[in-house]
């Protein structure tokens, strides 16, 4: 007769296969990623010797915190008017001609530029300079223009 089974062994799986072969991939992947991994390293030294690196990770850490005071912050009537008048202008921006908005930016530049300049000038103006500068083409347009702006604005705050 056989003798009884004193003791059973079992099989016991090592992880060390698993090791080896993950570590073997991660590495294969290292490989591939060589130029990419080098340029996040050296993007992270950067952050680290600037201080930035620090600061996000305080911020990471306290993330809870600064979101509760960005809420608070945003909640307040005075940043909720902001934000309205901002979402009105963004919307009244949206309206204008930008070939148009372009020309009168530049205009704006240039009678910044002459106006500065005309200051320089010591000479006071008198109502027959006034007069001659109706004649001139350059002031005469921007009259016209100013008028009609006028005359359109007006009309735009009856409704």
């Amino acid at each position: 007769m056989a003798a009884p089974i004193q003791k059973v062994s079992r099989a016991v799986k090592t992880e060390q296969p698993t090791d080896v072969k993950s570590l073997e991939s991660l590495l294969s992947a290292v490989a591939d990623k060589n130029e990419s991994l080098e340029q996040a390293m050296n993007l992270l030294q950067e952050l680290h010797d600037s201080g930035i690196l620090e600061a996000l990770t305080a911020m990471v850490v306290a993330k809870e915190k600064i979101a509760k005071i960005a809420v608070e912050q945003a909640l307040r009537p005075e940043a909720t008017t902001l934000i309205n008048n901002m979402m009105s202008a963004l919307g009244g921006l949206t309206k204008l001609d930008p070939e148009m908005t372009g020309t009168l930016l530049s205009g704006l530049a240039q009678g910044l530029d002459d106006g500065k300049q005309s200051l320089q000038n010591s000479k006071k103006i008198g109502v027959l300079d006034l007069g001659r500068a109706l004649n001139d083409p350059d002031v005469n347009r921007t009259l016209k223009f100013a008028m009609g702006f006028l005359k359109g604005f007006g009309k735009s705050m009856m409704d």
